[in-house]
């Protein structure tokens, strides 16, 4: 039977764990079979449909027996030097200063680069089967949900690797790498001319890493469908072959042999050309690969693919340590399998970007990237937003019987069906504002954006963080809330608007200078930002050795304001001690003391 889907995939690892007829004619799986059966289940799939392939873009020779979380530290072999002489003989010139008999070079000792790989991505996301209990699990319906699980993880796999080889390849770039490969792909004998550049520039290697060549074999090109597609075309300048070699090896594939003798090219797999094997990565992996540089969809379109020698990227194969099957503790109950899959990957050598005709460094720097900065790949946070999922949720009650917020226990992807529904309502909202004011409103609707703009007082300024609560929960700054301390713009996103709402925050009091001129004495407590609006100032004025304090300053002003003896400040020409009243002091101040010999 062919390999269609992910689904098919995992039915037909499922179907290896000797299922058994219900009285409804389904089958069903031992409760006891399904961790390893899920396991092999996932591990098949990723390994049938990542795209980034050992031995063919990418090597795990670096990574065997690696662990989820681990530094693998790689060493890398530096080429010995060129060390050959020529002999000065028959009167022929040698090597200038080493051309006798005797060699004067002192002995060469061998030495390592190396570099790091981390295997720090990682899908642990819990599944839960509200409908399912652990004695016997329905093999359709885990197939279809392992299914869909093993193809975001693969899809995941190949979008960090992509944005991996990106990521390092424009770093490279920036710093004066000549890897940009421009094509204009309606141009009758493109491709053919990009290839043979590519070769030239693979064939030259990577000086800067002691490359001096890349090998023949293990060259591919990743590219987007339309870049892959338009090659597949009689004025393109090279012909593709191997076009069927995915689809042979899917209808002959054979469960029954370790996955690490398999020599499958890949379910992306397009054919090969001129020593180039040929990988098509949908749109949505180069979009969901700009997503982990941190970067908006579309940002790379410039980029149409990118070519690259197998020992240019190391990457781990994926590691899975078992679904664990438990009983759903909490509400909703039921079946959840806890999965566990790492990977990693570290881009050590150049690899060639290639793309349209505007592609150039001005594209990369636009976007944020330098050349003294790398980027490294980080896994956004967007599945759990509301234009991915529903939330399932549950009441929280207050003592008086009343909802005051909701607890997420679980969330449905969409599209569902319309099938889960929020709850509705409102919540109140709390400020606990001091020397601060808030125009946002009195209650928050559920699900919605609260917004608000908070406004210092007089002589205050905001805060740089504030603190903000909702239904009992402490929310975190830039991921369920944003706060500007300039503007005072608040907004809490309508995924985390659960319950009622308490915002606090405190202002903060302005600063100002003391400025003294003196003569004859020193004055402690002078300069920028030395005080503080609202709280007593005091200063200790020392006369010079020789000199004496004056009974009365000759001035002193606040905010370019004169004040009053007593009534503003006290001065005691006996300690010189001079103290602002705290109501006082409400600007920059300024004193005068001439002492006397």
């Amino acid at each position: 039977m062919a390999i269609t889907s992910y689904e098919s995939i995992a039915r037909q690892v499922l179907m290896t764990g000797d299922p058994t007829t219900g009285s409804d004619g389904r089958l069903y799986l031992d409760g006891m079979m399904a961790q390893a059966k899920l396991s092999e289940a996932i591990a098949e799939a990723i390994f049938i449909g990542e795209i980034f392939r050992d031995g063919q873009s990418v090597t795990s020779k670096y990574t065997v027996n690696a662990k989820p979380g681990d530094a693998v530290r790689v060493p890398l072999v530096v080429p010995f030097p060129s060390s050959s002489r020529t002999l000065a003989l028959g009167g022929r010139a040698g090597t200038t200063g080493n051309g006798g008999v005797i060699n004067k070079n002192a002995p060469m000792l061998p030495t390592d680069d190396e570099f790091m790989v981390f295997l720090s991505q990682v899908n642990d996301q819990m599944i839960l089967f509200p409908e399912l209990t652990m004695q016997w699990l329905p093999i359709n319906k885990i197939a279809q949900r392992i299914g869909t699980y093993a193809a975001t993880v693969t899809e995941d796999r190949s979008a960090s690797i992509l944005a991996e080889i990106l990521a390092y390849a424009i770093y490279r770039s920036l710093n004066g790498a000549s890897n940009i490969n421009q094509i204009d792909t309606t141009e009758a004998g493109a491709y053919g001319t990009l290839i043979n550049n590519l070769h030239t520039n693979l064939d030259n290697g990577d000086l800067i890493t002691n490359a001096h060549t890349f090998p023949t074999q293990g060259r591919c090109i990743i590219g987007r469908p339309i870049f892959v597609n338009r090659m597949i075309n009689r004025d393109s300048g090279v012909i593709l072959t191997g076009s069927d070699i995915a689809q042979t090896m899917l209808k002959e594939y054979k469960f029954d042999t370790n996955i690490g003798e398999r020599d499958f090219v890949g379910n992306a797999y397009k054919g090969n050309t001129m020593q180039f094997d040929i990988q098509s990565a949908s749109d949505y992996i180069w979009h969901r690969a700009e997503a982990y540089l941190g970067l908006a969809e579309g940002s790379l379109d410039n980029i149409l693919a990118v070519a690259v020698s197998f020992d240019a990227t190391a990457a781990s194969v994926n590691i899975d340590l078992g679904v664990k099957m438990v009983d759903h503790s909490g509400n909703p109950r039921g079946l959840e399998a806890q999965p566990l899959n790492c990977w990693g990957h570290e881009a050590f050598r150049l690899s060639q970007l290639i793309g349209d005709t505007d592609l150039d460094n001005d594209v990369f720097t636009a976007l944020g990237f330098t050349d003294s900065t790398r980027k490294y790949p980080i896994a956004p946070k967007d599945v759990f937003t509301s234009t991915n999922s529903n939330p399932i949720l549950v009441p929280i009650y207050g003592l008086d019987g009343s909802i005051t917020g909701y607890q997420t226990v679980a969330n449905a992807p969409k599209p569902n069906g319309g099938n889960i529904q929020s709850p509705t309502g409102t919540f109140t909202v709390t400020n606990t504002l001091t020397y601060i004011v808030s125009n946002g409103a009195a209650t928050a609707t559920f699900g919605t954006d609260y917004t608000a703009t908070l406004t210092a007082a007089s002589n205050y300024s905001l805060p740089s963080a504030i603190s903000v609560v909702v239904g009992g929960k402490t929310l975190t700054v830039n991921l369920d809330y944003t706060y500007n301390s300039t503007t005072g713009a608040l907004v809490i996103d309508g995924e985390d608007v659960l319950g009622n709402i308490v915002i606090t925050a405190v202002g903060v009091p302005d600063t100002y200078d003391a400025t003294a001129t003196l003569t004859g004495c020193t004055a402690t407590n002078t300069g920028t930002d030395v005080a503080t609006y609202g709280v007593q100032y005091t200063s200790t004025i020392t006369a010079a050795e020789g000199y004496t304090l004056p009974a009365a300053l000759a001035a002193i002003t606040v905010g370019g304001s004169s004040l009053t003896l007593t009534t503003d400040y006290t001065y005691n020409s006996t300690t010189g001690v001079l103290v602002i009243l705290a109501a006082k002091v409400t600007g920059d101040i300024a004193f005068t003391c001439t002492a006397t010999n």
